[in-house]
């Protein structure tokens, strides 16, 4: 994954350079999850925030089908 700005992806949008490292070929992403937190190429928080959300709904849908049987 590349890291840059919007601007600078752009331009690597363009270009048609490959990133190798041990005859292993980089490849681009624009989103990344590294130590359970997700990380885009532009270092903002949407992925990351959207997915918590994600989780979040679902464990409160879960939550509130199992609190019948605790009333």
């Amino acid at each position: 994954m590349y890291i840059s700005s919007r601007h600078k992806q752009q331009n690597l949008a363009n270009c048609d350079h490959a990133v190798s490292i041990c005859d292993s070929k980089i490849l681009i992403s624009s989103v990344d999850k590294l130590l359970g937190v997700t990380i885009s190429n532009t270092l903002c928080w949407d992925a990351h925030i959207d997915h918590l959300i994600e989780q979040c709904n679902y464990h409160l849908f879960l939550l509130s089908r199992i609190k019948v049987f605790f009333i």
